[in-house]
């Protein structure tokens, strides 16, 4: 899972967002965060904070796993979250 985690923290990298390295960093117990970061808007006139989870499974993700991380987005404000599974 670590290996995996590192993989979706270096592609939304990759998408713009720029990670705070202090929030999500540790992979047990990181409170249904696996990265936090923040993107500004294409004009620089809006910075949005950016809520990252990752799960390395096969099958779908059950709803409680969701509900968890839209609480960790609540707990940090992030007005965005990126899933990957």
């Amino acid at each position: 899972p670590q290996k995996f985690e590192t993989f979706a923290r270096g592609l939304v990298k990759e998408m713009g967002v720029k990670l705070d390295e202090k929030i999500g960093v540790s992979y047990t117990n990181d409170g249904g965060l696996d990265g936090f970061g923040y993107i500004t808007s294409t004009d620089d006139f809006r910075t949005n904070r950016v809520a990252i989870q990752a799960k390395r499974w096969e099958n779908n993700v059950p709803s409680p796993e969701i509900d968890k991380f839209r609480g960790a987005m609540d707990k940090y404000n992030a007005e965005y979250g990126i899933f990957i599974t």
